[in-house]
């Protein structure tokens, strides 16, 4: 754990553990145990559900305004409503799909429409339909509790419901399932859902532990993720790494704000939310020196083009983290991530011919360069091409060609890196001058504030 959490966690629990309430073992008596591959979850009592559930609001300090009802789906089943569904007014699977193997974060391979599939199904394990006021519970929803297993089996056997519980309280307090929908842009979303599980978490490891939380205890966190990967372990790397990122950092990063300033630095998150996965996976950055991402307005490229962008996202040091391992060690495309700044991908379809451009934004010119090294190397064993230098270039300037003639150009200009897509190498440099012409580079403001808690903190 960071050290700052070390320092300022055993006061703070003594605050927040000032009238502690013993776990309730209203599931004990269900049964059947957990195995590593459940066929179905045991259902309670709505009697015991309904005492668990005023249970986690009184724990959590969240208003129950009205009762929640428990739905499990038999194996197989799916879920009658997805909670985390594609955004609004957001580009189709096909044109995700097409720019996303265009920058290499998908395997040529992939059939996207059918991943994402699978990927909502791990999601959506446990969901929450407002309209019926129902938890929706999955099968496999008891997998997720397999580490506490043998330590807590009381534990175990509540933590899906438990979650559920919490899914319910979060959409009815943060209305956060519009928010999440709202956002078209990849990292922004999956940093969203990381504040919501790992609240969930958080509040189902405190509750189980009674009388104190330790970094011990965060450890099982770690171990449910773990048990995420396994159900998500056919997908593609960026979507296993996704569906799991929310358990593994989620409820790492929410500690910060729980340790801090208790359940009401919790509830600050949904009112002033980590923007992108970085934040989420380097919690200093948020709530020490807020570390905000660069935007790019490409204006000349726009003029040029005349056409409106068929995908615009952002992918986040997340995903290229993921992205980088395929072809380096984990340590050294971690480290090489972390100077990520920002980044946006357009891709536009003009006349018959696909074309992706790829903003970076790096800590320094530095950091740019080893990115362009290392993402090379991804692109030349995805692709199956090399690349040579532009020898007329000022910058750093790469460029190479694949069988059928599509080109890829990689270019930095100070701690800005392009990446280019097109259908030849000609068409690639003169896309390339424009692209770079009024570029327009914001970066919003780095700030030291976590002012939405009540209570005063001192992160030394």
């Amino acid at each position: 754990m960071d050290e700052a959490i070390r320092l300022i966690l055993p006061a703070t629990l003594r605050r927040l553990l000032a009238s502690p309430r013993g776990l309730l073992f209203l599931f004990i008596a269900l049964t059947g145990c957990l195995s590593s591959e459940p066929n179905s979850l045991p259902a309670p009592s709505p009697d015991a559900f309904r005492e668990l559930t005023r249970s986690v609001a009184e724990w959590r300090q969240l208003p129950l305004d009205r009762p929640i009802r428990l739905q499990i789906q038999p194996g197989g089943a799916e879920a009658e409503q997805n909670v985390f569904t594609a955004p609004l007014n957001g580009p189709s699977p096909a044109q995700l799909e097409r720019a996303y193997k265009a920058i290499g974060l998908l395997p040529n391979h992939v059939d996207f429409s059918a991943a994402l599939a699978e990927y909502r199904k791990i999601v959506d394990l446990i969901s929450y339909d407002g309209a019926k006021d129902l938890v929706i519970l999955a099968a496999n929803a008891a997998r997720l509790a397999a580490p506490l297993e043998k330590s807590n089996p009381a534990a175990a056997h509540e933590l899906p419901a438990v979650i559920g519980v919490m899914r319910a309280l979060q959409e009815r307090r943060f209305n956060w399932r519009e928010r999440i929908n709202s956002n078209a842009l990849h990292d922004r979303r999956t940093a969203l859902r990381a504040v919501a599980t790992g609240d969930a978490l958080l509040t189902a490891v405190s509750r189980a532990s009674g009388e104190k939380l330790a970094p011990a205890n965060l450890a099982v966190l770690l171990q449910i993720a773990g048990a995420v990967d396994q159900l998500a372990s056919r997908l593609p790397d960026v979507l296993r790494r996704q569906a799991s990122f929310a358990y593994r950092e989620g409820g790492q990063f929410v500690y910060w704000a729980l340790a801090a300033k208790g359940w009401q630095g919790v509830n600050a998150l949904y009112a002033d939310p980590p923007r992108t996965t970085a934040q989420v996976l380097h919690p200093e950055k948020y709530f020490i020196e807020r570390n905000h991402p660069t935007h790019f307005f490409p204006a000349a490229l726009l003029r040029r083009l005349k056409t409106n962008s068929l995908v615009e996202d952002s992918i986040g040091e997340l995903a290229i983290r993921t992205l980088l391992e395929g072809e380096h060690a984990p340590k050294y495309a971690a480290d090489t991530a972390a100077a990520w700044r920002g980044d946006q991908l357009f891709s536009f379809q003009n006349d018959t011919d696909p074309n992706t451009f790829w903003f970076s934004a790096w800590g320094e010119e530095a950091a740019a360069e080893e990115f362009i090294r290392a993402y090379q190397k991804v692109i030349e064993g995805r692709q199956r091409l090399r690349f040579d230098r532009v020898g007329q270039a000022k910058d750093l300037a790469l460029i190479g060609m694949a069988r059928d003639g599509r080109a890829w150009l990689l270019q930095a200009r100070g701690p800005v890196v392009l990446v280019l897509q097109s259908a030849t190498a000609n068409r690639s440099t003169e896309l390339a001058e424009e692209a770079w012409k009024d570029l327009e580079i914001e970066a919003e403001p780095a700030v030291v504030r976590f002012e939405s808690a009540r209570r005063p903190v001192n992160f030394r």
